[in-house]
């Protein structure tokens, strides 16, 4: 991976972390990662590309969060303190 490819996964993870920060604390900001994650479709599985879609739906709209728990991969993850 070169520089400018580094960035750029940096700043998507930023961007991701920034907003899911502001969502958690109460501040909610709208963004859209559908586009992007539509370009993706055809690299990923039909599972990944739902789990993929409904952790973006959730990531912009806090009442869609509790339709991650449909996804067994979600469930068996290990959540880790923020701190």
């Amino acid at each position: 991976m070169d520089t400018d490819e580094t960035w750029c996964s940096v700043k998507i993870v930023e961007n991701v972390l920034d907003k899911l920060l502001r969502n958690l604390c109460g501040t909610y900001m709208g963004w859209t990662m559908k586009p992007f994650v539509d370009h993706l479709k055809s690299r990923l599985s039909d599972d990944d590309y739902s789990l993929l879609s409904a952790l973006v739906a959730a990531l912009s709209e806090k009442a869609n969060l509790e339709k991650l728990d449909a996804f067994p991969v979600w469930r068996a993850a290990v959540s880790l303190p923020l701190e």
